[in-house]
């Protein structure tokens, strides 16, 4: 799996942990001991293939998962502290699973999600699939045509669903 571009690992504790120990235990490293939300916590960082930087906190008592954080861009605050939190755990069969997740960047909230019943090694019904009834299928829309701009000697604007600037360089 790659760890930068799969999103649910990273929503999910044990998914992250092992997605982190297999791409990047090279550079895996303990950065000791500190306090968060009034426990002590062992701190551990590292760095995904990308440059991205995280540093995970460990509860000392239970062991577990209680935050993770990296450094994001954000386009109001700069450089900003953005943090994926699990509050606390419950049994399921032989593993601890989260029973929240809450998301803050610069300390503010941006996604809290409860997990009410989590199930392992279920075989949910065909039915579950099943596209909704009154559901209308759409037609795949056609892509909008590319227009290409000369803004100059190799400057160019390619103008379509999302537009792209492209500078020729000598080198």
């Amino acid at each position: 799996s790659n760890f930068n571009s799969i999103g649910i690992l990273r929503r999910v504790p044990h998914l992250f942990l092992l997605s982190a120990y297999e791409n990047t235990p090279a550079s895996l490293r303990w950065l000791g001991q500190e306090l968060f939300d009034g426990r002590l916590h062992n701190v551990i960082t590292f760095a995904s293939s990308n440059g991205v930087q995280w540093t995970l906190f460990f509860d000392n008592r239970t062991k577990l998962l209680s935050k993770y954080e990296q450094m994001v861009s954000d386009n109001v605050r700069g450089d900003s502290i953005q943090e994926t939190l699990f509050p606390a755990y419950r049994t399921v069969g032989q593993l601890k699973v989260p029973i929240r997740r809450v998301s803050k960047r610069a300390g503010e909230l941006i996604e809290e999600v409860n997990y009410d019943e989590v199930k392992f090694n279920t075989h949910p019904p065909e039915s579950a699939f099943a596209k909704p009834e009154g559901l209308d299928e759409q037609p795949t829309p056609t892509p909008a045509p590319i227009k290409e701009t000369k803004l100059g000697d190799g400057v160019y604007l390619f103008e379509s669903g999302a537009n792209s600037l492209v500078v020729e360089f000598n080198d």
